[in-house]
């Protein structure tokens, strides 16, 4: 948030297969939509097939965020997904994304206040406390010159929609589908924190590839030392560790404002992974999530989302 404030977050617009990006990100919350017996659902049949210049970590962001939420409150019947794109003459486009669950709604009287950090809807209670989620995902989409915004229910559900304008990209059929086809990593310090030691050289045998240089943390306690001695690029954090959790580690090294990884990238490494426990990562200011057992793919994309922006 304080990076948006201060007008210095990156927004870097590239050529995008936005169905493909639709359904990777899908695809990744389908587990705990599978979890609660929910059908997680797709159309990208408006949809049109040219390649469209978004920063598509951004847009996988917010929809992150909506999809969170939609399966977090949804506990029947089902959540939709619908990609839509409009062309205009100019070279121009639009780019519609909604999410629709079937859960408790949001009455119209308070339908702007959840888009507030951290609201709690009155009367409402079994919709509230989304965190920073939603205030984010506005900012975001308003910095891309769109908006997040609160449709009209129509019976039970809600239906948030996101709406941005785009260009049509020159090097049509060219998009970069893998957010790390490009990454230039060499000479990256990485702060690996787990109380795991075969998790630990897993990831440093996996980023060693790509050139990054690893420093190992076994605690809590000890990654908040290192972390005073000298600034990393991004941080890898285990959530359930002894005596101070990732959340907790996490913390202390934002709480300082001074501090040299005030704001370092932090990706949360962990196998708990239901919607809930992913909003309070991202409300506690980690960047992005990645599950365990590790997966090479799934690691590397995350990084290379957290990353970007100073790519």
């Amino acid at each position: 948030v304080s990076k948006i404030d201060a007008g210095k977050l990156e927004i870097l617009a590239r050529p995008t297969d936005l169905r493909s990006l639709v359904n990777r990100a899908v695809d990744v919350w389908r587990p705990q939509a599978q979890d609660k017996g929910l059908p997680l659902n797709v159309d990208c049949n408006d949809a049109g097939s040219d390649t469209l210049m978004v920063d598509g970590g951004r847009v996988r962001q917010i929809l992150g965020n909506l999809l969170s939420n939609a399966i977090k409150f949804t506990d029947a019947g089902a959540v939709r997904v619908i990609l839509s794109t409009q062309n205009q003459l100019d070279g121009q486009a639009v780019l519609t994304l909604s999410v629709i669950d079937s859960g408790p709604g949001v009455p119209e009287a308070v339908a702007e206040s959840i888009f507030a950090p951290f609201e709690q809807s009155p009367g409402n209670a079994s919709r509230g406390g989304t965190g920073l989620g939603l205030f984010i995902s506005r900012r975001l989409a308003r910095l891309m010159g769109g908006d997040l915004t609160l449709e009209p229910a129509c019976g039970d559900g809600a239906h948030f929609r996101l709406s941005l304008p785009a260009s049509l990209s020159a090097r049509d059929g060219k998009a970069e589908e893998d957010p790390a086809s490009d990454a230039v990593w060499a000479g990256r310090q990485v702060l690996c924190v787990d109380d795991n030691e075969k998790n630990r050289r897993i990831v440093q045998l996996l980023l060693g590839k790509f050139g990054m240089e690893i420093t190992l943390c076994a605690s809590g306690a000890e990654a908040v030392d290192v972390c005073g001695l000298r600034a990393f690029d991004l941080i890898l954090m285990d959530i359930v560790m002894p005596d101070m959790n990732g959340l907790e580690t996490l913390r202390a090294l934002r709480s300082d404002p001074h501090g040299l990884n005030h704001m370092t990238p932090a990706i949360a490494v962990t196998a708990k992974l239901a919607s809930e426990d992913i909003t309070d990562y991202i409300a506690g200011g980690f960047t992005g999530v990645a599950g365990k057992p590790i997966n090479v793919r799934e690691i590397v994309q995350a990084i290379a989302l957290a990353l970007a922006p100073a790519q």
